[in-house]
C-alpha cells in the first residue's frame, strides 16, 4: 500500500504497519533453524538479525527481523499483511514438535528515529535505552528495557530503534511514523514483501544477502538449494534497486523499459514522501539509467540507484 509521509517533527512514534509473531517451546530453535534463511542457532537473548521464509523453490515467503526474546522464545517482526500466511506456513513443520506459534495481535512497537535528546524521551524510558544509544552499540544487540519490552536497532540512516512489547504500549503515543520508518527502509534497501510480491523473487536478488540475512554454513532449511546453488555457481541477473517517479506504484507493478514497453522489473513497495514516489523494485539487469524506464502508468523514471556496490546500511554506530 502507498501511503503519504507527513512532515516528522517528533523522533518518538508508533508503527502500525508492523506485525510480531511469537514462537516458542523446547523445539522452536530446530524448527526456525529449518524454515528461516539466516542461523537462528548464532541469536542469543535479546539478539536480533535479519532473516527470510522461502518456499521450496527458493522464492521469497517473507522477510524481516527474528529476535531471541528468552532462551526458547523468539519474536518474528515482519509486515502486518503477511502474519497470517507466515503462521500458516511455519505450523506445517510443527507436527509433534514442542512449539507454540502465535501472532501477538496486541503487540506494540514504538519507533524512535534519530539520535534523541534527553528531554526527547520519558527519562525511564532514555535511561533504559542508554546502552543502545551509545555511538559504539552493536547492530544486532537489543536491550532487555524489562521482562517484556525488547529494544532493538534498525540498519539506515538515520539512526533508528523499535522497542516491541506483546501488549499494548505504557505511554499512549498520538505520533505515528509509519510512513517516516518505510521510507527508512526503502532507503536502506529493506525489501519488505506484500502479499502481492510473495514468491516472486530469490532471496539475493531482493538484496537479503547484503542485508546478512543469509547462512550458507548452518545446514539446510527451506529454499536452500536453489539460494545457495546461485550464491556458488551462479550470477545474479536482477538486482535491487531505489527508484522514484511522480505516481505512486502499487507493490507488483511493473516497471517497462521506455524503448519498447517490454517488462524489465517489479515494484516491492512504494512510500510518497512531498510529492515524490519513492520505491523499491528488483529489476532484470544492472545498466538501467532513469530515462531507459517508466512506470506500468506511462509515467518516467526520475531517479534510480542501485544497491549491488554499495555496503550494507549502518547500524546505530
Amino acid at each position: 500500500m502507498t501511503r503519504n509521509v507527513p512532515d516528522q517533527t517528533s523522533t518518538i512514534g508508533t508503527l502500525s504497519h508492523r506485525g510480531l509473531i511469537r514462537i516458542e517451546g523446547g523445539d522452536a530453535l530446530r524448527l526456525l533453524q529449518g524454515q528461516l534463511s539466516n542461523d537462528v542457532g548464532a541469536l542469543g537473548v535479546a539478539q536480533q538479525q535479519f532473516t527470510s521464509l522461502n518456499s521450496p523453490k527458493g522464492r521469497l515467503l517473507a522477510t524481516g527481523f527474528l529476535m531471541r526474546a528468552a532462551p526458547e522464545a523468539y519474536w518474528f517482526d515482519l509486515p502486518k499483511t503477511l502474519v497470517e500466511s507466515v503462521i500458516k506456513r511455519l505450523k506445517m513443520f510443527v507436527l509433534r514438535s514442542d512449539v507454540r506459534i502465535e501472532a501477538l495481535d496486541s503487540a506494540s512497537a514504538t519507533a524512535i528515529i534519530g539520535a534523541p535528546a534527553a528531554g526527547a524521551l520519558p527519562a525511564d524510558l532514555y535511561e533504559a535505552l542508554a546502552p543502545l544509544l551509545g555511538q559504539n552499540a552493536s547492530p544486532d544487540m537489543g536491550q532487555h528495557l524489562d521482562e517484556d519490552r525488547l529494544a532493538v536497532p534498525r540498519p539506515g540512516q538515520p539512526r533508528r530503534w523499535v522497542i516491541w512489547s506483546p501488549s499494548a504500549p505504557r505511554t499512549q503515543l498520538d505520533h505515528a511514523l509509519t510512513d517516516a520508518w518505510r521510507l527508512a527502509d526503502l532507503q536502506a534497501g529493506i525489501a519488505n514483501l506484500a502479499p502481492e510480491t510473495q514468491d516472486r523473487f530469490i532471496a539475493q536478488h531482493a538484496g537479503v544477502d547484503r542485508l546478512n540475512g543469509l547462512s550458507f554454513t548452518k545446514g539446510c532449511f527451506t529454499g536452500q538449494e536453489v539460494i545457495a546453488r546461485l550464491h556458488y555457481l551462479g550470477q545474479a541477473k536482477r538486482f535491487l534497486a531505489l527508484g522514484a517517479s511522480a505516481c505512486a506504484p502499487e507493490a507488483g507493478c511493473r516497471l517497462m523499459r521506455t524503448t519498447d514497453d517490454s517488462t524489465v522489473g517489479e515494484v516491492v513497495e512504494s512510500v510518497v514522501c512531498s510529492g515524490q514516489s519513492h520505491w523499491l523494485a528488483v529489476l532484470q539487469g544492472d545498466k538501467f539509467a532513469p530515462g531507459d524506464l517508466h512506470v506500468s502508468s506511462d509515467q518516467p523514471v526520475s531517479s534510480l540507484r542501485y544497491f549491488k556496490d554499495e555496503n550494507p546500511p549502518a547500524g546505530p554506530d
